[in-house]
């Protein structure tokens, strides 16, 4: 902005240039007494891309302190402040250069302010590549982090569905095997009452084999015993018969006659020669 004898410039105006020119680098606002500390607290409001680097605001004696607090806490890019004139005393100068880097206080007739060191814009740059460097390695560190983070996540969540896979594998098992016990002693249980059964059986037939056998020999020894009955009636009627006739024939012998008993005529002979 060429320099300006006009009083016309007031603060409505800074303000206004402030709001519409974001890419505001050199302002040349020289002896404008409308001019105050609220333009350039509009300057330092306006977000300013990349930044204003020349300022001169000489001969404005409403310009203090305050109003170089304000650019020194929002434009930290100005590399020369020419506050020839303003209300602004030398102390105050001096503690706000700190917010500025790489500029020095010039004092001479025509000049009242900062200017730039040697290759200041360099320096700046250097700086501001540093800081972006620094910014970049944050952000990889903090992009390295939430790829960790995510890769441990996953990790945790892989662990977690295979303990869950593992969970639900030996539940099934658990219940296979239980299945297969239930089964297993379901058929043990019916081979045994089958065991059972047939064993109840084969006892049944056993029981009724002997209990036959029992009966034919009880059979058998009582026909042996109606045997030696009837052998012993039989012998005991034969002897009585023998006897009988034993009688008669020592009672024939007495008489001295010969008969015949039950036509045994040979048996009385014999008897009779003895």
């Amino acid at each position: 902005m060429a320099k300006c004898d006009y009083d016309s410039i007031s603060d409505a105006g800074i303000k206004a240039l402030a709001r519409g020119c974001k890419h505001l680098v050199h302002l040349n606002i020289p002896d404008c007494r409308g001019v105050s500390d609220l333009s350039l607290l509009a300057i330092s409001e306006a977000h300013l891309a990349p930044g204003i680097e020349y300022l001169n605001l000489s001969g404005l004696r409403d310009v203090t302190e305050t109003g170089l607090a304000w650019l020194a806490e929002k434009c930290p890019t100005i590399l020369t402040l020419n506050v020839k004139g303003c209300t602004v005393p030398f102390a105050a100068l001096k503690g706000l250069r700190q917010s500025w880097t790489y500029v020095t206080i010039k004092r001479t007739e025509d000049f009242y302010g900062y200017v730039p060191e040697h290759r200041a814009k360099e320096k700046r740059r250097i700086d501001d590549f540093a800081i972006a460097w620094k910014a970049a390695i944050r952000l990889q560190g903090l992009y390295r982090r939430s790829q960790a983070m995510k890769a441990l996540s996953k990790a945790k969540e892989k662990r977690l569905m295979e303990w869950a896979a593992l969970k639900l594998q030996s539940l099934w098992r658990r219940r296979q095997a239980k299945r297969a016990y239930l089964v297993i002693k379901w058929q043990r249980k019916r081979e045994e009452d089958a065991a059972k059964a047939v064993q109840k059986v084969a006892r049944r037939i056993r029981a009724k084999r002997i209990l036959r056998q029992k009966r034919h020999a009880a059979w058998i020894q009582k026909r042996a015993e109606a045997a030696v009955t009837l052998q012993c009636a039989w012998r005991n009627h034969s002897a009585r018969n023998l006897f009988g006739m034993m009688l008669a024939v020592r009672s024939c012998l007495f008489r001295g006659s010969v008969f015949c008993v039950d036509g045994d005529t040979q048996l009385l002979t014999i008897l009779c020669r003895s």
